[in-house]
């Protein structure tokens, strides 16, 4: 019996030759090891983009999605629709073990790629087949959702600013959860007609994915910091899975676009002077960063006065606030704000743990 649904078997007739080539392939790294050169994991990766969706869809170590209801009719408005979606999400969630990169993920996926647990078809299954862009928003709305990457704000893109496969609309929920734990969901909207994001302008894929941490969220992950006022302190505890060298930054973050203007005045920009300063450094906003072993004195405490954006996303702005390289671990984070700034009441500002994809 397969956990697609009948629709779906198809994908899964190539499954099992996709699998015995994973398995050969990782049988042999496995006794090669670091022997071999960076240069043919390439070829792996492209192989990857066929191998790893036939995992997931097969994968043993995540359990069936739960049965959905045939008929949900009696969901009469987005408000039902999204408590229903919450509670289906919820009972999966209570099903799922700690969500870890499966070893196939090592041979044939990015190094930096992240691993996350389908649940589209639970998602889709709470939101009609052609919603608009409205109901849709309201029903995740009502699931608990935040949109942290919304529509643009006069509903459509222009063709020059249309990405090749359509910007996504994204709504998150990030929190901890009882037992001990941090759970993660996102869900993206494209729409229907590129570029078309009008209230009333029909969604058209959906995609939804969840993430299960036990005891302390994993990066990538940001905390909020009241940067406005001297001597606010963050303290969290981080688990660390892979070892790579992690940076910190402040992201300041916009509700519609129209906000970043004045955000950009706020957190300047990366140009510099032929001198090396920076031509436009923001305000700058001392804080105090210090790591440490859980139960341990600190080994890393640096204070930075950061001044400057370093990168920009469609609603965010990210300024360096130092890093360091970390090895599998729970580690306590501690951030002090060491200066009252007004100016940054209602802004805005997450402490970020993340990578550079490059190094």
């Amino acid at each position: 019996m397969s956990k697609s649904e009948p629709s779906e078997r198809k994908a899964g007739s190539m499954a099992g030759l996709l699998l015995t080539l994973s398995i050969l392939v990782g049988t042999l790294f496995a006794i090669a090891g670091s022997a071999i050169p960076a240069v043919f994991f390439f070829p792996l990766w492209i192989v990857g983009e066929a191998v790893l969706p036939a995992w997931d869809a097969i994968d043993p170590t995540v359990p069936w999605l739960p049965p959905l209801p045939k008929d949900t009719s009696d969901l009469k408005d987005a408000d039902a629709r999204g408590k229903a979606l919450r509670a289906k999400i919820d009972q999966y969630y209570a099903a799922l073990p700690e969500t870890r990169k499966p070893w196939v993920y090592r041979y044939f996926a990015l190094p930096y790629a992240g691993y996350s647990v389908d649940i589209s078809r639970i998602v889709r299954h709470y939101i009609p087949a052609g919603a608009s862009f409205d109901e849709a928003e309201r029903i995740l709305k009502a699931a608990g959702l935040t949109i942290d990457w919304p529509r643009p704000p006069n509903g459509v893109m222009k063709p020059a600013h249309i990405p090749r496969h359509d910007y996504q609309v994204r709504a998150s929920l990030e929190r901890g959860t009882d037992p001990p734990g941090y759970m993660r969901i996102y869900v993206r909207l494209s729409p229907q007609t590129r570029g078309d994001y009008g209230a009333h302008s029909a969604v058209g894929k959906i995609t939804g994915s969840i993430v299960k941490q036990l005891g302390a969220p994993a990066p990538p992950v940001s905390f909020p910091l009241d940067a406005s006022r001297a001597a606010t302190e963050l303290d969290v505890l981080v688990k660390i899975t892979e070892t790579r060298h992690y940076q910190f930054e402040l992201t300041f973050r916009a509700a519609i676009i129209s906000d970043m203007r004045p955000l950009r005045e706020v957190t300047g920009d990366g140009s510099r002077r032929p001198d090396g300063k920076y031509t436009n450094p923001g305000i700058a906003i001392p804080i105090r960063v210090t790591v440490a072993n859980e139960g341990h004195a600190p080994f890393y405490d640096r204070t930075i006065e950061t001044q400057a954006a370093g990168s920009w996303g469609y609603l965010e702005i990210a300024r360096h606030a130092g890093g360091t390289g970390l090895t599998p671990g729970l580690y306590r984070f501690k951030v002090t704000t060491l200066r009252d700034i007004p100016e940054l009441t209602d802004v805005r500002v997450d402490f970020t743990i993340t990578w550079d994809a490059r190094i």
